[in-house]
């Protein structure tokens, strides 16, 4: 349990640093070396916190009692892939150019807090619940704090500009072809199968 807990205090931690530029700027500040460029280093330093994090509390998930709170109906497993495609295409709609943003400011951020919450519905015991709460909590609290950003205003909509559709297409292949590899890979990974 205490594995588990400190791999999401480090992931989600780290995760809200740059809600606090100044803090963020403090850390470069002391990252500063004439032979390495400290924003490099400062995010090569966030990366491996946050890989940590995960790696921390997938350890501690493993390890952990099932305690089930409920079971999910046989249909919602099927509506989940549905969800979790959504999520997908928004996450990847978040680092490209399309025409989704357009609709969804923060792509990225919603799309985790779909796949969270469908993976909570869908696992319904005690562990899945803190864990896949912990994402939808955090991504909700991200969005007000992105909104409360005076100086974020204009980076929400450089994307009312209409984009090629093609560039849209792109987006969706490549989380289809993201998606389907999940689907082939979800029970090695995680030992769980979607379909059961």
């Amino acid at each position: 349990m205490s594995l588990f807990i400190l791999g999401l205090v480090l992931f989600f931690g780290i995760h809200m640093l740059p809600f606090y530029p100044e803090y963020r700027a403090l850390i470069i500040e002391k990252m500063d070396n004439d032979m390495v460029d400290e924003e490099g280093l400062y995010k090569l330093v966030f990366g491996v916190i946050a890989l940590l994090g995960l790696g921390f509390a997938g350890l501690g998930k493993g390890s952990m009692e099932f305690i089930g709170l409920w079971d999910t109906p046989t249909f919602f497993r099927y509506v989940s892939v549905v969800l979790i495609l959504v999520s997908f295409i928004l996450m990847v709609a978040a680092y490209l150019p399309n025409n989704i943003k357009r609709y969804v400011p923060h792509p990225m951020l919603t799309g985790v807090i779909i796949w969270g919450a469908t993976h909570l519905i869908v696992n319904g015991d005690v562990v899945s619940i803190i864990l896949f709460g912990s994402f939808v909590v955090y991504s909700v609290v991200a969005i007000i704090l992105i909104n409360q950003r005076p100086d974020d205003k204009d980076i929400v909509q450089d994307t009312q500009e209409s984009i090629p559709i093609e560039k849209d297409a792109i987006v969706l292949g490549i989380a289809v072809a993201g998606f389907l590899l999940l689907l082939w890979l979800h029970e090695a990974l995680f030992a769980r199968a979607i379909f059961i």
